[in-house]
């Protein structure tokens, strides 16, 4: 899911609908469904530049939707298994995890991708640290969390984990905390 605080719109990817659900959070209603999508697996809205970024599993692309009426206004090809989104305000990028294991810094005023990052397996979950600009990103196939510094793009670190399914995470930037939720096994 991703908001637009300005119009006070939430999107809701329905990855087996393959649309997105644009939900008017005043009235709670759905006042639009974004539709001709391919899996879409994360939203991302970025305010700046007014667009609506939509990453599609089945053909590994980022499609960009204007902010106001939704039209399509590009796409992004990363070749396979377009994933999460976030939007990394501090560093003005979107970023996308991808494929066989990559993350995708995207310009959102070029609306191209400028760099990718490469790692051992595909990323489910991750998260930016926003206090250090570091990303954290779950490798459940690898058994890992590859730690990317955001600066450079490189990874300066991998935290082996003892089994896989780790999917979910969250930061505690209060505590300084990376926090892992794991799927099968519970852990």
């Amino acid at each position: 899911m991703a908001v637009d605080l300005k119009r006070q719109r939430l999107f809701v990817a329905e990855l087996g609908n393959d649309s997105v659900g644009v939900v008017d959070l005043a009235t709670h209603s759905l006042v639009r469904t974004i539709t001709g999508l391919n899996e879409p697996q994360g939203v991302g809205y970025e305010s700046s530049a007014d667009i609506l970024f939509v990453a599609n599993a089945r053909d590994g692309s980022v499609k960009l939707f204007e902010g106001n009426a939704y039209k399509a206004t590009g796409q992004i090809e990363l070749g396979g298994d377009a994933d999460n989104i976030r939007v990394d305000t501090a560093a003005g990028r979107i970023v996308v995890g991808y494929g066989k294991g990559g993350l995708a810094m995207v310009d959102p005023s070029t609306r191209s991708n400028v760099q990718n990052v490469p790692l051992k397996a595909h990323p489910e979950s991750f998260q930016i640290d926003t206090n250090t600009g570091r990303i954290f990103v779950n490798l459940p196939d690898a058994h890992a969390v590859a730690v990317v510094d955001g600066k450079s793009g490189k990874q300066v670190a991998n935290r082996p984990m003892d089994k896989g399914g780790n999917f979910a995470m969250a930061v505690d930037r209060d505590r300084s905390q990376l926090l892992v939720a794991f799927l099968l096994p519970a852990f």
